[in-house]
């Protein structure tokens, strides 16, 4: 039995050697082909480039991103520790315009004023979204006190100008909430998806199969910072790329100096 194991197995590196020098003399025929070798090493060498500068400008892009939520993060465990100097009411006013877009559908509607602390509203809100944007503007740093006295609300839009059109708000949410992903959090969702998919690899049956899969639409939602949905469905909003590399307008134009006649030639 040990004998014909191994025969077998000798059998197996012996196919094994023979389709990969298949595959060698393939790929060198393929990329020194006397017509068209040049173009396609020319071609690969190109993408080579590319895809070289995509990764140099994705890892700047990753590094300012993670070290903006850094700083951020510093600034926000300091203002934790110690009690911040009453703000400005220029500022304070522009710390509740900002807060205002997330929590409310129309904010032009609403005048927002400031005076030592305290902040008065005065215009039009919805009323299913009046509490929410009391409770945004009381949490904003510096805010002590909100004033609504002056704040009209509505059922309905009806016939008011302010209150026509506009979306929606749900709040802050987080990021992995949102539909576009910030650099740092594509990073880590696309590791810990490659993590997962990897360890579901190596454990195998059931378990490992879901956490396999876990990992594989993790890592896609992070490299492709989309939702699920649209990679799974599609919505038309892709651009359709080149379906042969011969497409490419690289490659057409160097077909294009390669079918020319040389300078001695041309008399």
């Amino acid at each position: 039995m040990s004998s014909r194991s191994n025969e077998t197995e000798k059998d197996s590196d012996t196919g094994l050697w023979i389709l990969a020098s298949f595959g060698l003399g393939a790929g060198l025929m393929y990329f020194f082909d006397p017509q068209a070798g040049r173009r396609r090493r020319a071609l690969v060498r190109d993408q080579y480039d590319h895809m070289c500068r995509r990764l140099e400008e994705a890892q700047r892009v990753v590094v300012r991103d993670a070290s903006h939520r850094a700083i951020g993060l510093m600034a926000q465990a300091r203002r934790a520790i110690r009690h911040d100097e009453p703000a400005e009411d220029a500022v304070l006013v522009e710390r509740v315009r900002a807060a205002l877009g997330r929590f409310t559908s129309h904010p032009g509607a609403i005048e927002v004023s400031a005076s030592s602390g305290v902040v008065s509203l005065q215009g039009s809100v919805l009323a299913k979204e009046a509490g929410m944007l009391l409770d945004c503007v009381a949490a904003v740093r510096g805010v002590e006190r909100v004033d609504d006295d002056h704040l009209t609300r509505h059922d309905e839009p009806g016939d008011i100008p302010e209150l026509q059109g506009g979306e929606s708000r749900t709040g802050a949410r987080s990021e992995y909430l949102q539909e576009n992903w910030s650099p740092s959090a594509r990073v880590a969702a696309g590791a810990l998806g490659a993590a997962l998919a990897a360890t579901g690899m190596l454990r195998g049956g059931l378990r490992g199969w879901l956490l396999g899969t876990i990992g594989g639409a993790l890592f896609a939602r992070a490299a492709a910072n989309r939702r699920l949905s649209h990679l799974a469905g599609g919505d038309g909003e892709l651009t359709a790329l080149p379906v042969r590399m011969s497409e490419t307008p690289y490659a057409q134009a160097q077909e294009r100096f390669e079918q020319a006649p040389p300078s001695g030639a041309r008399h």
